[in-house]
């Protein structure tokens, strides 16, 4: 492996991990303390949707970055904004 690879490599990393970020620091992902069944795999897919949920919409919006922290803060408090989130068209004008 050249320098260039090992760069290239050591970047694709980070990129996972930023995502891992997202994962851990907003949904608390390292803490849960569910270990059982289907259950680990279920709510990692459940996260994932959220989170693309909400780039989704960030897209939609024309905003540079996702609001996912803000809106699992407003979702916590008024259940209504998830339903919203959820039920959105995927297009606009669809």
């Amino acid at each position: 492996m050249d320098a260039a690879q090992l760069q290239a490599f050591r970047r694709g990393h980070w990129g996972i991990e930023a995502i891992h970020y997202v994962r851990d620091v907003t949904f608390g992902e390292d803490a849960s303390t569910v270990r059982t069944g289907h259950a680990p795999q279920n709510l990692a897919a459940l996260r994932n949707l959220v989170i693309g949920l909400c780039a989704l919409d960030a897209a939609r919006q024309n905003k540079s970055a996702s609001y996912l922290p803000r809106f699992r803060s407003a979702a916590n408090n008024h259940r209504q904004s998830v339903i919203d989130l959820i039920t959105r068209p995927l297009l606009n004008g669809s």
